[in-house]
């Protein structure tokens, strides 16, 4: 397989293209830049879409964000294991991901990378996709610069945003890049019957505001009784009326805030991704967690009011634009990249307090 270091290098007809992107709903979300700087670059190309699908989880597919937006053309998932019971399951899957990639005959991958590649992640990837019979491949990672992550500085320093980063990489690489809200406006398409669902559930003349109680990460979770503070001073004094947001596995939350609050909408599993756009739109803004659903968001066109950890570095994955509120501790164990803080109980997201939220949405809410 040949690295190129860029598109002028390509002296073949690219007829098929396969993008590489791991991740979940937030990481898709701000591949779509990407995305669309690779679909405007070869027009006429076929373009697949590879991704991690994680065994026995209820993460969010890049295909259920994607499909249907004229986008991509295929996608191709590979097993993430997660016990050793799994890894006959994951073996058997890898090798008909191979035989089904080989077929296709793919002339390019585009590898979107999540971090910088050391040369033996690097030298594994390289040989995963020579086994696909690929000629060629475009990668990010030699952009990247080192992870703060792995030195001894605290606090951490706010890093580029994640789609600046691609934007730059691209272009480096010879892409026609193109406007990021050029590539979140497409999730903004008409999406039929369920628009009109969607108007009749929020047709009474309130005010809004979205609200994300929910992460797969419980590391990433403020606590539900800040929200139902937080919530219930927005509705008496701010009148915005709380829509909760998210997957079916973030209901049972939603339901518990609505009861205590005794007032809210919870559309959490009850409408798509796309519906979830169109839904956020009508909101006054986003407050909430660090989860997909404030991308999407982000994609609707209303500022955040986004609460972090400090599990990972600033800067990278909030709120892509201007007019957002962030709120984000720095603590001496930040960067744990922890799913779960057992040893200090989320100290980092319990130093975020409710004024300091409620103050951001009124920031947000003065600007608007």
């Amino acid at each position: 397989m040949e690295v190129l270091a860029s598109v002028e290098e390509i002296d073949f007809p690219v007829r098929r293209v396969l993008l590489f992107r791991i991740g979940q709903l937030g990481d898709s979300v701000v591949a779509l830049p990407s995305l669309l700087a690779l679909r405007k670059t070869f027009p006429e190309a076929q373009i697949s879409w590879l991704a991690d699908r994680h065994l026995g989880s209820n993460f969010v597919s890049s295909e259920a964000l994607l499909n249907g937006l004229g986008l991509v053309d295929f996608f191709y998932f590979y097993p993430v294991k997660k016990t050793s019971r799994q890894r006959l399951l994951w073996v058997w899957s890898m090798l008909k991901l191979v035989r089904r990639l080989r077929l296709k005959k793919f002339d390019l991958v585009l590898r979107l990378d999540p971090e910088k590649h050391g040369r033996k992640g690097a030298e594994r990837d390289t040989r995963f996709f020579n086994l696909c019979g690929i000629k060629s491949q475009l990668t990010v990672s030699q952009f990247r610069p080192e992870s703060p992550l792995h030195s001894s500085v605290r606090p951490l320093p706010e890093q580029i945003h994640e789609v600046n980063f691609y934007q730059g990489a691209l272009e480096q690489l010879g892409l026609k890049t193109v406007s990021p809200g050029e590539g979140f406006d497409v999730l903004r398409n008409p999406i039929g019957e369920e628009q009109a669902l969607i108007d009749t559930i929020l047709s009474s003349g309130d005010s809004y505001v979205g609200v994300g109680v929910g992460s797969k990460m419980p590391s990433k979770r403020w606590e539900e009784s800040r929200f139902e503070e937080l919530l219930l001073r927005l509705y008496h004094e701010k009148d915005k009326m709380p829509v909760f947001f998210g997957g079916s596995e973030d209901s049972e939350a939603a339901s518990r805030v609505i009861r205590k609050l005794r007032v809210g909408i919870d559309l959490c599993g009850y409408v798509s991704l796309r519906g979830s756009v169109y839904a956020l739109s009508k909101c006054e803004f986003y407050v909430g967690n660090d989860t997909g659903t404030m991308h999407l968001a982000v994609a609707a066109g209303i500022p955040c009011v986004a609460i972090f950890s400090a599990r990972d570095v600033p800067g990278k994955w909030y709120p892509f634009g201007k007019g957002h509120e962030m709120l984000r501790i720095p603590v001496d164990c930040e960067g744990c990249m922890l799913e779960r803080c057992l040893k200090f109980d989320n100290q980092c997201l319990k130093a975020i307090k409710v004024n300091d939220v409620f103050a951001a949405s009124c920031r947000v809410l003065n600007r608007k």
